[in-house]
């Protein structure tokens, strides 16, 4: 009999429904039910439209296939269709049939019992589908012939298999006994599977109540990156509702230039992600979201949740510009401390050092690293240790600030410290570390103590002044009367000619002594020019090597090639040098060494400022250098006072230091002083560069006379009067006198015409010197006038006012002759 399987059947071709109903996988499935049944109004056509399968495919790749058994199974699991996609339902993986791997319509039928199924697709070698095989198709291409062949030849195996199904029953018989152990085993396993699916559930509940109440949006994404589910908390995220979110992906929400499709891409190859990225929500506010993302938490199921940290993400912007301010904050602070002229540092309660500055750093010499953690008893001497630590208790225990002296020693001496010191206290009040401010005073301090004895020195000078003008007026008539009786008696014997010559001495000795003391006062000028002060130096280094000790040895540098000039009354400054070195030679009277040079220095606005009396610019530095006995400090603050000396009486004035002040000064210089007891003292001398050529000194010795000219002589001392008319007289000048402003006015009014020079003097009764000038001028622009005075101040008054010359008091006949004759020879 032929085997069923040796039957003649048609070929494979006959059997294959070319253009199967097919479908994408993102089709929903109701879609897909109404392809399978369209609905028509005619039911003969509707029916024999009617399509049992559809297959799901992909680019021809057959990924799935779904029939109207899967539709009632999901019926009747109550699944809701319109909320599938056929990819979440269809049936894989599918039996399909290669189509080079079959003969004929035998291959697929043995295949379908094999597998009992009713669709078979066929595939074919790259696995694009090329058709479908159903049973009803199968059915209606097999003839009636071969159905009859079929139901004999059946008929003979239902025979045979009779007889095997008796041997199979018996065996079956046998494997039922078997069968009653599997099943005892299986209900317990069933029992097992419910309580686990009792447990799924019961996760399934905690599980929603977590999604539903989560304050993070959780979001339920599919393979495209689709959500599929959300929770109120992605709604409330988004600004949207759950039904307006479903279906979008991620990318509809985020920023321009989100790259969805690498991100989805990444999520994919790596399973899980995380980030940030910028929302955009429908009512145009933009939230900062922070997601965690996981691929396939469960099949085709992506989890995401997402965090708005819009908020955190501000108070952190505004902690980071916090922190940068505070930075920026500190490192100006640290920069003020560091570049502060002032010593700035921070001590614990134990008085260990947490923080100094860049002055701190200088005045110890040490760096930071050194001095951190290290108390004042490891930087500094005990003695000062120790004062800087009884005021640092004294802030401390009494919660309030300190302002005080104190002492540091450097290498040039003590220096005096203006320190506040003040308690760093914690929330409670309580402190917890000092801080203090320390200034370097050393320099204000110097520079009162000079203003104070500057300003004792004024005081000095001013009575010194009123004293000298009086005197001016006793000294005045005795030196010219001394030279007037000099001049008339000339044949008197020896003995009174010596008794002149000692009046005249004596009389200029005390105009001198006068001089000195207004050098002193308020400085006088002489006639000054141009001059080398080597060339001086030089002559005064003879002197001095003639008249002092072989013991005493006088060493000089003096560059008169490169010296440069100064401006200056050759006999005052040779009077300022030589009253130094004779004081620099009496304080060696065991021998030494006494050194002069002279130099060119430039002074800086910072060295101008330790002296009060300095000022930046090229100056003369002449010193006097002695090994001597040096001044002692209790009197080296009143060396140049008036009178003051520590010489025998009768060696010395007490005027010497104290011209030598007033000439220095008066030039536009200042005097600077260092002094060691037992070793020495230096005087150093700066006075200003000037401009120009040395001028030649010249002495004129004859005195000039008159031609009969009318001069007014106007003072208020009757001798001074007498005497001057007598010297005018005698030099062949006629005279008037008066004795004050009024009656000199009176006088020239009358004879303007004959009165050749008015000679008057500054200060007198009714009307002063002044106001007489101001008002002779007046009457006669081209007056000629010299104004007398013995206070050197009042010569610029009385240039300003109109005089052409000025005398000092007192003043010898030369003086007077030869002013005169200069006066009458300018042409007006």
């Amino acid at each position: 009999m032929p085997s069923l399987y040796t039957a003649d059947l048609p070929s494979l071709e006959q059997v294959i429904e070319c253009s199967p109903l097919t479908v994408l996988p993102n089709t929903p499935l109701t879609d897909v039910i109404a392809l399978m049944n369209p609905v028509s109004s005619n039911t003969v056509e509707s029916a024999s439209n009617f399509s049992s399968c559809v297959l799901v495919v992909e680019e021809k790749k057959l990924l799935g296939i779904f029939t109207l058994r899967d539709i009632v199974r999901l019926i009747g699991a109550e699944v809701d269709l319109s909320r599938v996609l056929i990819s979440e339902v269809m049936t894989q993986p599918v039996i399909s049939l290669t189509l080079a791997g079959a003969q004929n319509a035998l291959t697929a039928l043995t295949l379908m019992r094999q597998h009992h199924i009713r669709y078979l697709p066929v595939v074919d070698e790259q696995g694009q589908l090329v058709g479908l095989i159903t049973s009803e198709r199968m059915c209606q291409v097999i003839q009636l012939v071969q159905l009859s062949q079929f139901n004999h030849q059946l008929e003979q195996e239902v025979k045979q298999r009779r007889q095997a199904q008796q041997e199979l029953e018996l065996r079956v018989a046998e494997r039922t006994a078997q069968l009653a152990q599997t099943n005892a085993r299986l209900q317990q396993e069933i029992e097992e599977r419910k309580q686990v699916e009792a447990q799924l559930q019961q996760r399934e509940y905690e599980w929603q109540a977590l999604f539903d109440h989560a304050l993070d949006a959780i979001a339920i994404a599919d393979d495209e990156g689709r959500y599929v589910d959300v929770n109120p908390a992605a709604c409330n995220l988004f600004g949207l509702s759950k039904e307006e979110i479903l279906g979008s992906t991620i990318g509809y929400f985020a920023e321009p230039g989100f790259n969805f499709t690498q991100a989805w891409q990444q999520l994919c190859e790596q399973g899980q992600m995380s980030g940030e990225f910028r929302l955009h929500r429908p009512d145009g506010t933009v939230r900062a979201t922070e997601f965690a993302a996981v691929a396939n938490y469960i099949p085709h199921r992506y989890l995401s949740i997402l965090r708005d940290v819009s908020d955190r993400q501000a108070a952190l912007h505004e902690r980071k510009q916090a922190e940068e301010g505070l930075r920026e904050s500190e490192q100006r602070l640290q920069a003020i401390i560091d570049n502060s002229p002032t010593t700035i540092y921070v001590k614990d309660l134990q008085g260990r050092h947490l923080l100094v500055n860049c002055e701190f750093e200088r005045v110890t010499n040490l760096t930071r690293k050194q001095i951190k953690n290290k108390t004042d008893y490891e930087i500094f001497s005990a003695d000062i240790a120790q004062a800087f630590t009884i005021n640092d208790q004294r802030v401390l225990t009494s919660f309030s600030p300190l302002q005080c002296e104190e002492i540091l020693e450097f290498d040039d001496g003590l220096h005096t410290y203006l320190s506040v010191k003040f308690p760093l206290c914690d929330s409670d009040g309580q402190p917890y570390a000092l801080c203090g401010i320390s200034t370097d005073i050393t320099e204000k301090k110097q520079l009162e103590q000079q203003f104070y004895r500057a300003q004792r020195l004024e005081s000095i000078g001013t009575l010194a002044s009123g004293i000298a003008h009086d005197l001016n007026n006793v000294f005045a008539p005795m030196m010219m009367i001394s030279q007037l009786l000099a001049f008339k008696c000339k044949n008197v014997d020896a003995q009174t000619q010596a008794l002149f010559k000692t009046l005249e001495t004596s009389s200029k000795r005390g105009a001198d002594l006068v001089k000195q003391i207004l050098t002193f006062a308020r400085g006088t000028e002489g006639k000054r020019i141009l001059l080398q002060p080597g060339h001086l130096l030089k002559e005064l280094v003879k002197v001095i090597k003639q008249t002092s000790l072989q013991s005493i040895e006088i060493v000089a540098n003096i560059p008169t090639n490169t010296l440069w000039m100064v401006q200056a009354d050759p006999t005052q400054l040779e009077q300022v040098f030589m009253n130094l070195a004779v004081n620099a030679r009496d304080a060696m009277p065991n021998g030494g060494t006494l050194t002069i040079t002279a130099e060119n220095r430039m002074i800086d606005e910072t060295y101008a400022r330790i002296h009060l009396e300095a000022q930046a610019g090229s100056y003369i530095v002449v010193t006097f250098s002695d090994t001597g006995t040096g001044i002692p400090p209790e009197i080296e603050e009143r060396i140049f006072e008036p009178f003051f000396t520590t010489k025998e009486v009768g060696k010395g004035t007490g005027l010497g230091l104290s011209t030598v002040s007033g000439i220095v000064k008066n030039h536009g210089g200042f005097i600077e002083v260092a002094t060691q007891v037992g070793k020495g003292t230096k005087f150093q001398i700066f006075l200003p560069k000037a401009e120009g050529t040395a001028s030649e000194i010249t002495i004129e010795t004859k005195l000039p006379r008159g031609k009969g000219e009318l001069i007014l002589v106007v003072d208020d001392e009757a001798v001074i009067q007498q005497i001057t008319q007598q010297t005018l007289a005698d030099y062949n000048y006629k005279t008037f006198v008066a004795n004050d402003g009024i009656e000199a006015i009176a006088l020239y009014a009358q004879y303007e015409q004959q009165i050749s020079v008015v000679l008057l003097d500054m200060l007198m009764p009714n009307m002063d010197g002044l106001t007489a000038i101001r008002t002779l001028r007046n009457m006669n622009p081209n007056v000629k006038i010299i104004a007398s005075s013995g206070l050197p101040t009042n010569e610029q008054k009385a240039i300003e006012a109109g005089a052409d010359k000025f005398l000092y008091k007192p003043y010898t006949a030369q003086d007077l002759l030869t002013t005169l004759s200069d006066v009458i020879a300018v042409k007006k």
